[in-house]
C-alpha cells in the first residue's frame, strides 16, 4: 500500500524541479512542461534502451524540463521525471545531444548504416515510492538525483552516463538545492557562491556550486565574489579542503576555462586574507604531488584511449606554473630549515617533493603527441557549441594519427628560473631520503571492489575505492631518466639505494581473470609493469566505502583498517571475497557477497542486496 498520495508525488516533482533550483546562463534557457500519457521505455541492466531498440511502452505522469538554444527547443527534455503511476516507481531522466548511428532502407532491399545526431536518454535513476516513508524523504531522493544528473554521478567521470552534462561543464547550467526563496531560475554567476551556511552532508553540493560559479564567472566576478568570501567569516581551514574538494570531483573535459579560474581565484583569496599565502603553496603542493601519482598510475600511453588523463596533464602544467611564482617569490619556504611546529616535519621536503615530480612528469611528456583537444571516445559523441569541435576518432585511438604535441614551443627549461633550479636541484638530493626516493613510483590506482559480480555492460555504482600503489620498476626507470637523459642527477648511487629500499605492501598478483573487463580495475596497473605493490586504500575513500556499504564488525576499529581489496586480485580468493589488513597489512578478516541476490541502490550508490558478510577474522 502506498504512503504517499498522488497529490503528494506530484507537489513534490513539481517542487524538485522548480525553476528556482536551476542557474541558466545567458547563452540558454529552460522551458517546463507536464504532460502525461504513453512513452516508448525499456531498461536493460541498468541503461535505458533507446527508442529504436524496444517497442515496449509505458504510462507516465511527466514533468520535464526543455533546453532552449538561439530560440530551438530540444527535441527530448533535458531533464525528467517519469512516473509509472502503476509500478510505483519514479525515474530520472536526462538527455544529451550526440552524433549516433542510425539504420535506413537503401533500396533493392539493401540495409546501410549513417551518422546522424539525436538526443541520447540516460536513466540516471529510480525511485521506488514504496520505500519512501514521507514527503520529505522523497524530495531528498529527487533533489540528489537531479543534481546528479546535472554534475555526473561519479567522480571519475569515464562514461557518459558518469559524467556531467555538458551545460554544467560549460558553466551555463547549474541545479541547487536547497534553492532560494524565488520563483525564477538564477541568472548571475555570484548568486552560485556558497555562502558557507551549508550542511556538512551538502558538502558535494557546496563543492558543486563553488565548481559552478568558476566555470561561469567573469574577471569581475571572481574579483567581487573573493571579497565576499572573505567578508562572510569562511576559515581558512574550510576553503582549503572546499578546494581540495573541487579538484577531487571535478570533470576537467571538456577542458575550459575552470582551472585558470579556480587557480586566480585562490590566489584572489590569498591576497584578500581569506587563506594564508603559505596555505596555497601547500594547496599547490597537495595537488601537484597526486597528479604525479595519478599520471604515474594511468599515463599518456597506456591509457591514452581513455581520454582522462590528458586534461590532468593540462592541469599539472598550470599547477606548475602558478607554483614556480611561488617558489620565486618565496624561495625560503622550499629551502627552509629549522624546527617546525608539531606535526609539520618534513613541511620544506614535501613542498620541494611536489616540484620534482611536476619537473619530472612535464618534462617526460614534452612533445608527446597528443589529439587536437583533450576528450575521450565517449565525450566526444557529444555535441558541443562552438568553439568546441570534434576530434577525429582516429586521432583518440591511433597516436600515429596525432599532429599536436604536448606542452608545444614551451619547454620546462625555459620556465626554471635560478631559484626554481635551486630549488630542484636540492629536491633531486632529497632522495637520500627513503620516502623521497618510494616517492618516484608512486602510484594511485581506482577499483569498485563491490562490482565483481556484475554482466557485462552494466552501470556500475558502486562505492570506488583509491589505492596507494609502489612500483620498484618505475622508479628504476624514472631514476635512469633523471640519470642518463636529463643528467640532473650525477651517478647511479640512488639506484642503489632504491635496490635496498624496504616498502611494505601486499603484492598484486591477480588469479585467472574472473568476469568481464571493467571500465576501472586494479588489474590497470599490471598494464604497464608488473610488480605494484599495494600499501593502502586512502581514508577519504574507505570512509566512503564504509558508510555506503556496513561492514560486518570484526573487532577492528575503522580507523585501524588499511586495506581492503578483492582476494582474486592479490593471487587466492574469488571476485566475491574482500580481504582487510590492518596497520602493519596482517590480514584480519575476509569479508564475502553474493552478486547473485542483486544490487540496492539508494541515489546514485549501490551495495549488494546480501551485504557484506563475515567469513573469517583473526585476532
Amino acid at each position: 500500500m502506498a504512503v504517499l498520495s498522488d497529490d503528494t508525488v506530484r507537489r513534490v516533482m513539481t517542487e524538485a524541479l522548480a525553476p528556482a533550483h536551476f542557474f541558466v546562463g545567458p547563452s540558454i534557457d529552460l522551458e517546463w512542461s507536464t504532460a502525461t500519457g504513453e512513452e516508448v521505455w525499456e531498461v536493460f541492466q541498468g541503461r535505458l534502451l533507446d527508442a529504436a531498440q524496444t517497442r515496449q511502452r509505458r504510462f507516465f505522469v511527466t514533468h520535464s524540463v526543455f533546453l532552449l538554444r538561439n530560440g530551438q527547443r530540444s527535441a527530448e527534455p533535458l531533464l525528467s521525471l517519469k512516473w509509472d503511476v502503476p509500478d510505483g516507481a519514479l525515474h530520472v531522466v536526462r538527455a544529451i545531444l550526440c552524433y549516433a548511428w542510425e539504420g535506413y532502407h537503401a533500396g533493392h532491399n539493401v540495409y546501410l548504416s549513417r551518422e546522424t545526431t539525436r538526443w541520447v536518454r540516460e536513466l540516471v535513476g529510480t525511485v521506488s515510492l514504496e520505500n519512501m516513508t514521507d514527503a520529505d524523504m522523497l524530495r531528498a531522493e529527487l533533489t540528489d538525483l537531479l543534481f546528479r544528473a546535472v554534475v555526473g554521478t561519479s567522480r571519475l567521470p569515464l562514461t557518459s552516463w558518469e559524467s556531467p552534462v555538458p551545460e554544467f561543464a560549460l558553466g551555463q547550467l547549474a541545479y541547487v538545492d536547497p534553492p532560494p526563496v524565488r520563483h525564477t531560475p538564477l541568472r548571475e554567476p555570484t548568486e552560485l557562491l556558497p555562502d558557507g551556511s551549508e550542511c556538512p552532508e551538502h558538502h558535494t553540493m557546496t563543492i558543486k556550486r563553488l565548481e559552478a560559479f568558476l566555470r561561469s564567472a567573469s574577471s569581475a566576478d571572481l574579483e567581487w565574489a573573493a571579497e565576499r568570501m572573505c567578508s562572510l567569516g569562511w576559515k581558512a581551514s574550510a576553503l582549503v579542503a572546499l578546494y581540495r574538494g573541487l579538484f577531487l570531483e571535478v570533470s576537467l573535459s571538456p577542458y575550459t576555462e575552470f582551472v585558470d579560474n579556480a587557480l586566480r581565484f585562490l590566489d584572489l583569496l590569498a591576497r584578500r586574507g581569506g587563506v594564508a599565502e603559505s596555505d596555497v603553496v601547500d594547496f599547490l603542493s597537495w595537488l601537484l604531488r597526486q597528479l604525479g601519482r595519478h599520471l604515474t598510475a594511468y599515463d599518456l600511453t597506456t591509457f591514452h584511449h581513455r581520454g582522462a588523463n590528458y586534461p590532468d596533464a593540462l592541469l599539472l602544467d598550470a599547477a606548475l606554473k602558478a607554483y614556480l611564482g611561488w617558489v620565486e617569490r618565496r624561495p625560503d619556504w622550499f629551502l627552509g630549515s629549522g624546527p617546525l611546529p608539531p606535526g609539520r616535519d618534513g613541511l620544506f621536503r614535501r613542498r620541494r617533493r611536489a616540484l620534482r615530480q611536476a619537473c619530472l612528469l612535464r618534462r617526460w611528456y614534452e612533445g608527446h603527441p597528443v589529439p587536437d583537444a583533450p576528450t575521450s571516445p565517449g565525450e566526444n559523441q557529444r555535441i558541443l557549441p562552438p568553439p568546441y569541435s570534434r576530434v577525429p576518432d582516429e586521432q583518440i585511438f591511433d597516436p600515429t594519427k596525432r599532429t599536436r604535441k604536448l606542452y608545444q614551443d614551451d619547454p620546462l627549461d625555459a620556465l626554471l628560473t635560478s631559484h626554481a633550479r635551486h630549488t630542484l636541484e636540492q629536491s633531486l638530493q632529497d632522495l637520500d631520503h627513503p620516502e623521497e626516493l618510494r616517492e618516484l613510483g608512486m602510484a594511485l590506482f581506482l577499483d569498485r571492489p563491490l562490482g565483481g559480480g556484475k554482466p557485462p555492460a552494466t552501470p556500475d555504482l558502486t562505492p570506488l575505492l583509491t589505492y596507494e600503489a609502489f612500483s620498484r620498476a618505475v622508479a628504476d626507470a624514472r631514476l635512469r631518466y633523471l640519470t642518463q637523459t636529463l643528467h640532473w642527477l650525477a651517478d647511479n648511487r640512488f639506484r642503489e639505494h632504491l635496490a635496498n629500499l624496504a616498502v611494505n605492501g601486499i603484492a598484486l598478483r591477480p588469479s585467472q581473470p574472473s568476469g568481464p573487463p571493467r571500465i576501472v580495475s586494479l588489474l590497470d596497473a599490471w598494464k604497464s609493469v608488473s610488480d605494484f605493490l599495494l600499501l593502502r586504500t586512502t581514508r577519504r575513500s574507505l570512509a566512503e566505502f564504509m558508510a555506503a556499504c556496513p561492514a560486518p564488525v570484526i573487532g577492528l576499529p575503522h580507523d585501524a583498517i588499511r586495506l581492503i581489496v578483492r582476494a582474486d586480485y592479490v593471487g587466492q580468493g574469488d571476485p566475491t571475497t574482500l580481504w582487510v589488513y590492518d596497520q602493519h597489512l596482517r590480514r584480519r578478516a575476509e569479508w564475502t557477497f553474493v552478486p547473485q541476490a542483486g544490487y540496492a541502490r539508494r541515489g546514485i550508490r549501490e551495495c549488494p542486496v546480501s551485504g557484506l558478510q563475515l567469513r573469517r577474522a583473526w585476532d
